[in-house]
């Protein structure tokens, strides 16, 4: 798609959907922000006597199995959900698996539309974005999920303030700014109300699941308390659905926003400051960073909004990792590589936080240690694609063709066939697997899907 059809596009979405012109401006500086420039780091695993590097550029350009190679890896440092990054760049996890002499050039985003950009460009060949997204990624460009980043564990109650000091999780939140927070003591204040979100991320998605399908949900503690673990919600797919466990009450309808404007996360930030905006959505570690702050106050959580995949479930986030399919197709070995250092992430996140939250504090000292403490025990840090994520994405797919941010103008595909296509798990089940045999962590000793 050319760049004046997507602007043509996004101003006719932004008109419709009652954004008036002072957000799309606001919106255009946001997306600017947001990746234009990036931030790059290059790392180089240690090069043996006499080996020479690839360059990457077209198919032609990844090098042959077994070379050394040069990549981009777009991600998002201030992500929960796909911080694993972070720790995979700052703590060198990919460098053993990597033949020597490769490099890596991390370039850092603050959304995953510019990274998706990039990969576009060639300039990026796998990358982390939120759930949202990856389906313009897959619509524009052949690519596939190859792995999974983390999802919301979904603890409240007791069992919540236990493992990190909280009644609930909630990696994703409508955040209030406290001055103003009596103004919306009932989800239903919202109604007529003014949000800012980026357009096309995963707080958006949250702002109309808000807007379309109603936010309580009833019987969560006493699921929980029923659960074969007593403080989680564990189901097995072939038995039990979730949408069994977990009704949605009815009694509290959606409400409409007055207006919802296109503000990135950073722009977020300054302008509850300023006190220009008075509510915003947005994902951890932002939410308890404007806590912190004391900017922000989380009002309406990923655990008390109903997931517009309709399973019956609070809010669901699973983002996830993609790679251009020309370059798996090229080099399957590092696609391997890069999955290994992945799941050593994924151990050292779900076995030692404290230790991974020290590495992540290194790379992004500007959030608080104990931020990310926290917010990495309210994730499972789980790379499989269970077919209950597929069914979630493939669902939710559809809501971006429904506001017109998916289109299948590559394709011709509907968003179910993109998202069946994409997400494509033989990647991470070939890893596992060969992890087990070799008697390393894996993903799959997290044991079955929590909470979804």
């Amino acid at each position: 798609m050319s760049e004046d059809k997507g602007k043509r596009n996004f101003v006719k979405y932004a008109v419709g959907g009652g954004i008036g012109a002072a957000a799309i401006a606001i919106g255009a500086g946001a997306i600017a922000s947001q990746g234009g420039a990036p931030t790059t780091t290059t790392t180089t695993a240690p090069a043996s006597v006499g080996t020479t590097t690839s360059s990457s550029g077209g198919k032609s350009g990844y090098g042959n199995i077994g070379d050394p190679v040069n990549i981009g890896i777009g991600y998002l440092p201030y992500a929960a959900d796909i911080i694993t990054a972070d720790l995979v760049k700052k703590g060198n996890l990919w460098q053993k698996y990597f033949p020597s002499g490769s490099k890596i050039e991390w370039r850092r985003f603050l959304g995953g539309t510019a990274v998706t950009n990039n990969m576009l460009a060639d300039k990026v060949q796998i990358g982390y974005m939120g759930d949202a997204p990856s389906y313009r990624c897959m619509d524009i460009l052949d690519s596939k999920v190859i792995c999974l980043g983390a999802y919301e564990e979904g603890l409240v109650g007791a069992a919540a303030m236990k493992k990190f000091g909280e009644p609930a999780s909630f990696l994703q939140s409508i955040v209030v700014r406290p001055d103003v927070a009596d103004k919306y003591k009932n989800i239903s204040d919202l109604e007529g109300s003014t949000i800012g979100v980026p357009i096309g991320s995963i707080g958006h998605k949250q702002s109309m699941a808000v807007e379309g399908d109603g936010w309580e949900l009833d019987g969560v503690d006493a699921a929980i308390k029923a659960a074969p673990s007593g403080d989680r919600i564990y189901y097995p797919s072939h038995d039990k659905t979730v949408g069994g466990l977990i009704e949605l009450s009815g009694v509290k309808p959606g409400v409409k926003f007055g207006q919802i404007l296109d503000i990135g996360t950073e722009l977020q930030m300054a302008q509850l400051r300023a006190g220009t905006i008075e509510l915003v959505c947005t994902w951890e570690p932002y939410i308890s960073w404007m806590e912190y702050k004391g900017i922000g106050k989380r009002l309406v959580t990923s655990t008390d909004t109903l997931c517009q995949c309709r399973t019956g479930t609070h809010f669901h986030v699973a983002s996830p990792i993609l790679a251009r399919n020309d370059f798996i197709e090229q080099r399957p070995d590092i696609i391997d590589a890069f999955l290994n250092a992945e799941e050593d992430a994924k151990e050292m996140m779900s076995k030692d936080p404290d230790n991974a939250a020290a590495i992540l504090h290194a790379d992004i000292p500007e959030v608080p240690l104990e931020i990310l403490q926290k917010d990495l025990r309210m994730m499972v840090y789980d790379g499989r694609l269970h077919p209950e994520m597929v069914a979630h994405h493939e669902k939710s797919a559809q809501l971006w063709q429904d506001i017109g941010i998916y289109r299948g103008e590559r394709t011709g595909w509907s968003p179910q066939e993109s998202a069946k296509y994409a997400y494509d798990g033989q990647f991470m089940d070939r890893v596992v697997a060969a992890r087990k045999k070799e008697g390393k962590w894996s993903s799959e000793d997290l044991g079955i899907l929590r909470n979804w």
